[in-house]
């Protein structure tokens, strides 16, 4: 199975493809080309069994703005399971139990999975989320915690685990001294942390990906063919969209023939 993350994917494509490429009549249509033209390329490279294309329109959803108001705010005026994106929250997916792999697109579709995500970041293969809570992520409007770098979350992490452990000891008496028990949490850590609190509850909330959505069964079968030629003829023709149409086209057919 193959899950395409299409608001990543086509917002990706909006910028990365050149703003020359427009319909007949003018309008903009880089970002569908480009779109398109990924799905082909890796229904090809990948010859999954089935494709579900995944887009939510509500990219920005009101319950994660009321738990953190920066949330993406800047962009607002502008088996097993492969999943294609180029959003990194994602990889808060990857499950080597489950055969949860990301094809990140940022890095030419390389594979990640739970060594590469611990590689990358010095973290257990598993707790991206946490790390990205700690470490804040700007592109996505989350500040972090002031005074904890990349470095500090991943030994955090590395140490305790995750970050509901890490709150856990947060929340254990420091004994007298210079340092807090247990070991990892020194007091500047720790004031930190303590300073943090609020942030953190919401945050956590933010950045998890959404579980239960309850999109029920989805037929991801892939099709031999166009279920209607005629109406990809005339939606290539109306955009000026015959080379993607045609490749994703000729891909549906090269699976099918196996």
């Amino acid at each position: 199975l193959l899950l395409a993350d299409a608001p990543s994917l086509y917002f990706r494509a909006f910028y990365g493809v050149p703003r020359s490429m427009r319909a007949p009549d003018g309008t903009p249509v880089g970002a569908v080309r480009g779109l398109l033209d990924v799905l082909a390329r890796q229904l090809v490279e990948i010859r999954p069994s089935q494709l579900v294309v995944c887009f939510d329109a509500d990219w920005r959803p009101a319950f994660r703005v009321a738990l953190l108001a920066s949330y993406k705010a800047h962009r607002v005026a502008g088996g097993g399971v492969d999943i294609l994106t180029g959003d990194r929250d994602l990889f808060q997916l990857v499950d080597d139990a489950a055969g949860v792999r990301v094809r990140y697109a940022v890095e030419k579709f390389a594979v990640v999975d739970e060594a590469s995500v611990a590689a990358r970041y010095g973290i257990p293969g598993r707790a991206y989320a946490d790390f990205a809570v700690l470490r804040g992520d700007p592109s996505d409007g989350l500040p972090g915690v002031a005074g904890i770098g990349a470095k500090t979350a991943a030994a955090l992490l590395t140490r305790f685990g995750s970050l509901a452990a890490i709150l856990a000891a947060l929340d254990t008496p420091p004994t007298s001294g210079t340092r807090a028990q247990p070991p990892g949490l020194t007091v500047a850590v720790r004031r930190r942390l303590q300073d943090a609190r609020g942030y953190l509850a919401a945050a956590v909330g933010v950045v998890a990906v959404v579980r239960d959505c309850g999109v029920g069964e989805v037929d991801g079968r892939l099709p031999a063919a166009a279920a209607d030629p005629r109406a990809v003829v005339a939606i290539s023709e109306r955009w000026g969209l015959g080379g993607p149409c045609t490749r994703l086209v000729n891909a549906l057919g090269a699976l099918a023939a196996g």
